[in-house]
């Protein structure tokens, strides 16, 4: 499920809430399935090479995304015709921001518990 700009504010709340209830209850423990699987796949001494996201909202001003953006779903997608838009203010923007923090703690603390817990054919880095 995907919150536009367009959707009811329901919608964006109910998306944003299950994406942070995600992060704290079955990232971790996906990411660590995954990388004990992958120990099998990989060569010996080969390396995993990890990124994490970076913040993507500036949150200084109001101006810079609710007043000054129009990304322009109504033109691209009829049914949001007529619609209010949902701007993304400072607080859905500082909000969004804290959700990549969390995901990339969670990240990070899945590959330390992986390397701490298991004998890895594999570098993670």
């Amino acid at each position: 499920m995907l919150c536009f700009r367009y959707d009811d504010a329901s919608v964006c709340e109910e998306v944003i809430s299950k994406a942070e209830e995600n992060t704290r209850t079955i990232l971790k423990p996906n990411l660590v399935s995954i990388l004990v699987k992958l120990n099998e796949k990989m060569a010996e001494d080969s390396i995993v090479v990890y990124n994490l996201h970076a913040q993507f909202f500036n949150t200084d001003d109001e101006e810079t995304c609710t007043e000054k953006q129009d990304f322009g779903w109504s033109r691209v997608n009829p049914k949001h015709f007529n619609k209010p838009k949902q701007p993304l203010d400072i607080a859905r923007r500082k909000r969004l921001n804290s959700l990549v923090i969390a995901i990339n703690n969670v990240i990070k603390d899945a590959i330390e518990d992986v390397k701490e817990n298991n004998d890895l054919k594999y570098k993670i880095g």
